[in-house]
């Protein structure tokens, strides 16, 4: 085995140097998450932007719940009608 001496500066450099590596790889990393989280929400966000309002649901069923209405009603009378006539 060769025992290999280095100087307390070189090593505290290498190490210095492998930190300042590691923390540019993580940051490379995060940033790249970062920006993928950021177009997710831009994307969520342009999705949003067709859904269809409570408000304008209301006001499309607000004709249908009118007519459903209507057609409970005739369908009424025409039983109460036919319950009439086989009595006779």
């Amino acid at each position: 085995m060769v025992d290999e001496q280095v100087s307390l500066r070189d090593y505290v450099d290498s190490r210095f140097t492998s930190v300042e590596q590691a923390t540019r790889v993580a940051m490379d990393a995060n940033n790249y998450r970062l920006e993928e989280m950021n177009q997710f929400r831009k994307q969520l966000e342009s999705e949003r932007s067709t859904y269809v309002t409570r408000n304008e649901i209301d006001l499309m069923n607000k004709d249908k719940r009118a007519d459903i209405a209507l057609l409970l009603a005739i369908a009424g009378f025409i039983v109460g009608l036919a319950g009439l006539l086989l009595r006779l």
